[in-house]
Order: structure tokens, then sequence, then C-alpha cells
């Protein structure tokens, strides 16, 4: 089902040629090493993602025996909220960062602008969710998790360089050992009955101890060094508006894929919240394969757009989209064929009997998440082609899908209708997603047919597990 990718692996920075002479063969040594890194970016980082979800999985088993059931729902509803604090919390800036580190622009300029935004947009996405009719979680409980969402890796300016300079490899390293610690950290304050606040403080501590870690790396020296030029507030506000677009596009991306649990917990008991929450999550962590190839093509990609080298960017989009079938299909099969098993093992250890009809909706999620790293691909292409407009309308078709189908599945139980909803979403975002790159004569390298048939099987996959299963 794989299709080789062996004559499309991705090509050289911007302002030189393509280093592809008509073949696969790189023209020069320079290009090899380019190559060598891109392949040990795409291992590590998707090495230590495969660990983190396995830390996920003990954390949810671990949280799920230690805490009572209102606790462990509210851990869910936080979750979400970090997720969608940890984009808001730089609106866009990270894309913004990580072309500017990839280029000759000088760091510490860069890294002086990119605090001073995350402190901008962190208040201000702590005044906006706060507002949200989503949210359930205390203003206490609502602060704690915006500020650890504005201190998670993926929203640390000091990663965005690293992945700017394309050493996603220390990344992942840094990354990894980070969260080894916070969920030994977590469990262990957790087997004292503590309540959600106590959790969140926990979580921020380690990851501000990270952060003074990543700042003492011989590596992120040039961030830290010495400048004359001063940061005035025009540069800032200036800044600011650069990055809006690509923000708004970037905060409703994270909000459309936790919508479907925040619905759950706005008109669901602790039990649907717990079921649908633990199979959310457990499907999300699958899809960290997905997420390693996008990020680390990224930088790339935006080098060859830079560079007008339109052989080096479509070949880029082509890889890009071949690995994340190659990769995430099969990952969803196992996971179909394995949702019912894996949720009756976690209901037993965690003692929560009702988790075992979490099986039944990761069936149903897997399609989802096959199209939700499509759709990551299809976004990053978006934003680097600076089309971010278009990615937000693409958003809020989702949003106006998802509504409309959480409308239309009434007559179904609350977490079934909330896969469905999610799955519906995603395929109404990503079809406008890929029509707006045709309209802007961008679509070429994207594998259309395979990606169309993929998503054909896995649906009729789940459908007769469902059914019939």
């Amino acid at each position: 089902m794989a299709p080789s990718v062996s004559n499309s692996t991705v090509p050289c920075p911007a302002n030189s040629g393509s280093v592809f002479d008509g073949g696969w063969w790189p023209r020069s040594w320079s290009a090899i090493r380019r190559r060598s890194q891109f392949v040990v970016n795409v291992v590590s980082n998707a090495g230590g993602s495969s660990l983190n979800s396995v830390l996920q999985l003990l954390l949810l088993l671990a949280l799920g025996r230690l805490l009572g059931k209102s606790v462990f729902a509210t851990y869910f509803t936080a979750c979400s909220i970090i997720a969608i604090g940890e984009v808001a919390s730089d609106f866009g800036t990270r894309l913004w960062a990580v072309r500017r580190f990839a280029g000759a622009e000088c760091a510490r300029q860069t890294f002086r602008y990119c605090v001073s935004n995350k402190l901008l947009f962190t208040l201000a996405a702590i005044c906006v969710l706060g507002l949200l009719p989503l949210n359930t979680l205390p203003f206490s409980a609502l602060v704690l998790s915006l500020l650890v969402a504005t201190t998670q890796p993926g929203s640390d300016p000091i990663l965005w360089y690293l992945r700017g300079r394309e050493r996603l490899d220390v990344e992942a390293a840094l990354v990894l050992t980070c969260r080894i610690v916070i969920v030994a950290a977590l469990i262990g304050t957790a087997t004292f009955g503590v309540q959600l606040t106590t959790l969140l403080l926990v979580w921020l501590a380690c990851n501000v101890i990270r952060m003074l870690a990543e700042s003492r790396l011989e590596i992120c020296r040039p961030l830290f060094a010495d400048t004359h030029t001063r940061l005035r507030f025009g540069d800032v506000w200036k800044n600011v508006r650069d990055v809006a677009p690509i923000g708004v596009s970037l905060v409703l991306a994270p909000m459309f894929t936790q919508s479907a649990l925040l619905f759950v917990t706005v008109y669901g008991t602790d039990t649907s919240v717990t079921e649908f929450g633990a199979a959310f999550r457990l499907v999300l962590a699958a899809g960290f394969i997905g997420t390693s190839i996008v990020v680390s093509t990224f930088a790339r990609l935006s080098k060859a757009i830079d560079g007008h080298d339109e052989n080096a960017w479509q070949q880029i989009i082509r890889t890009k989209f071949l690995l994340l079938t190659a990769a995430m299909a099969p990952i969803c099969i196992v996971g179909m064929l394995l949702s019912v098993p894996v949720a009756n093992l976690v209901a037993e250890l965690t003692m929560k009997p009702d988790l075992a009809a979490a099986g039944e909706v990761m069936v149903l999620l897997m399609p989802g998440l096959y199209l939700s790293c499509i759709n990551m691909g299809a976004k990053f292409t978006l934003n680097a082609f600076g089309l971010n407009r278009q990615d937000v309308i693409a958003m809020l078709v989702g949003f106006l899908t998802l509504a409309v189908a959480f409308q239309v599945t009434s007559v179904l139980s609350l977490p079934i209708r909330a896969a469905l909803c999610w799955t519906s979403g995603e395929l109404a975002v990503l079809s406008c997603r890929l029509a707006f790159l045709k309209t802007q004569k961008r679509l070429q390298g994207v594998p259309i047919t395979l990606i169309g048939s993929a998503l054909t099987g896995l649906v009729l996959l789940a459908g007769s597990l469902h059914f019939y299963g």
C-alpha cells in the first residue's frame, strides 16, 4: 500500500539551485548531508514522539486509577484548553520564527520579537478563552492551564530556533527528557489525591525548569548574544500585525480538533466525558509520526519557496504526503483492530469499567486521525505559501460542518456523535484546503488519488468493524 519515496526525497535550501540534476542523485556532498540531516530529524522526532505516546498512555492509566472520576474528567478538559492555549499563546509567531531562524536574520533579534509576542498573546488568550462558553474550568485552573500552555515545547521560542536550524534531533532529546520528568512528577503528585490545580502547578514547574536548561546549551548561545539594536514598540506592533493572519489559522486548528471533546464536556456527563476523552487522547497520541513528518519538512519547504525553486517545493510536498499516507494508513488500520482490546485493558487497569466502551469510539475516530494528519500537511503547505486567509476560511467551513453534523446525528450516543462529527469536519477542512491550493496553482505534488483511496479504505473498514465487528 505504501508507495516508494526514494525518488522524492527533500531538497536543498533556498538561494541555491535544486540539488537534483534530473534524477534522484544529489549534485554535491553538502546536499547529501542535508538529506541525511532530514532523515535524522524525522527519525529522532518520530522516535521521541513515539516514546511520548507510551508515556501518555502510562500517565492516562495512572491518573485514571489514582484520581476520582470528576477530577479525571476535568483533567481532560484542562488538556483541551492547554492544546488550544499552546497555539494561542504565540498566535502564529512560531511559523514566522522558524522561517526567520532558517534564514540569515539575526537570531537574537528574532528571539526578542518572539518573547514580546508571547507575552502579549498569552495575556490575550487568558482574557478570550475565559469567556468561551465551552470552558468549564474554574478561573484559577484556566490561568494555570494557559501558563502551562505557554511554556509547552510547541510554544517554546528556543525550540523554534532549533527547528529553524534543522536540529530536531536536539529538540527531540530535550522534549523527551522533560516529558519523562513531567509524567513521573504528575503520577507521584496524584498518589496524594490532589486536585487539578496542584497537578497543573507541578506541570508548569517542570516546563519552566526545561526552558532554563535549554538556555544554557551551547547551540542556543546566538539567542542570547549581545545586540545594539533596541526593540521599539512600533517594531513589535508591526510584527504582531505581520503574524496575525498566521495566528488566526493556527489558533482555529487546535480549537477545531478539541471542539468535539469540549462539546461532550458541555453536553455530557462525567462518564461520557471520560469515555470520549480517553478514546480521543489515545487516538491523537497515535498521530506522532504524522506530526514529525510535517514539522521536519516545514523549514525546507519554506526555503524552497523563498528561493523560487518550483521543482524543489513540489518534491517536498509530494514526499510529505507520500510519507504521511505510508505511515498513518497502516497505523490507523492496526489501531482499529486493536481499539477494543486496548480499551478493555485500560478499563481493567484503571478500574473504571465505563472506559471499555471507548474501544468502539476509537474505531470511528481512526479515519479522522488519518484526515487530521493529512490536514496538518495541507495546512502547513498553505502557511508556507502565505495562504493564511484561505486557511482561516477552510477552518470556518470545518466548524460549520461539525456543528451541523452534531445536530443531524442527535439520535446517536454523545461519544459516537462526537467521533463522527470530528471526522466529517476534518474532511470538510481538507477539501477546502486542497481546493484553495488548486485555485492558486499550488496543488502540484499532492497525491490526491492515493489520499482518497486510503481514506475510502479506512472508512469502509471502520464501518465494517462498527456494525459487524
